[in-house]
């Protein structure tokens, strides 16, 4: 297959299966940020070109005979062959390839890239509830985080626990892809046994940690507090009842 770039005819490769060996390099960077691809290109030989692609797609390259055009307007190649992008753009995602053809070999080199351009996830919000069945506390709460990429799964990071299991049930993750705007939103929902004591954790995803959340506090137990009411009143009663009655005696004696 061949697209015409100005005045150099260059070929888009698919790898023979007699090609020489690549190694795969796996890149992350986050979108509007910047990525470079290094193309180890061994500088004791000659080289006919260089040239970089996303998939079928010619994106940058070099050729020692001919002017090349075309390529994206935010990259650029240096003369170590080392290729740049900036402005990175979430669709910028995918595979790439250095295809090197050096002077005289029937074959290229190809090295391979997976770039990931990420995008952040918003601050995890979260919602909690708390019931009581069969005399047993428990809470559940979900965290969502919206309009991030790539999917990932929303952790629980405890900050404090008086359980030793940490109390956690059961825990669920799920992702949902938003065909509009090509991002993901995370959630993931856990249930905790309030048999002991306070937890507090956070949700993080992806670097982006939400405010930290308290559960299972201990409950005020009215009844309890309500008894012990009572007798302090009554024991007030019956303390000033009595110095009452012991003045009152005191007086009569006094005036008798």
């Amino acid at each position: 297959m061949y697209f015409l770039l100005g005045r150099v005819k260059a070929q888009i490769f698919h790898p023979p299966l007699s090609f020489k060996g690549f190694i795969l390099f796996k890149i992350s960077e986050p979108v509007n940020g910047s990525a470079t691809l290094k193309c180890p290109v061994n500088k004791n030989r000659a080289v006919e070109f260089v040239y970089f692609q996303k998939g079928d797609f010619f994106v940058n390259g070099h050729h020692s005979e001919n002017h090349i055009t075309g390529k994206w307007n935010n990259t650029k190649m240096d003369k170590n062959f080392t290729f740049y992008m900036y402005n990175l753009e979430r669709s910028q995602s995918g595979h790439y390839k250095c295809i090197i053809m050096y002077k005289n070999d029937k074959d290229p080199v190809i090295h391979e890239y997976n770039l990931t351009v990420t995008v952040p996830y918003s601050k995890p919000s979260f919602t909690k509830e708390c019931n009581k069945r069969n005399d047993i506390r428990s809470c559940q709460v979900t965290c969502m985080a919206q309009d991030g990429y790539p999917s990932q799964k929303i952790w629980i990071v405890l900050v404090q626990s008086g359980n030793d299991n940490n109390g956690m049930v059961t825990s669920r993750n799920d992702s949902v892809f938003n065909l509009t705007t090509k991002l993901f939103s995370s959630t993931v929902t856990v249930e905790f046994n309030c048999s002991n004591t306070e937890v507090e954790f956070v949700c993080s995803v992806g670097g982006v940690v939400s405010e930290t959340i308290s559960i299972c506090e201990p409950v005020f137990c009215f009844q309890s507090s309500f008894r012990n009411y009572v007798t302090e009143i009554f024991l007030a009663f019956f303390f000033w009842n009595r110095l009452g009655i012991f003045l009152h005696e005191l007086y009569s004696q006094k005036t008798g």
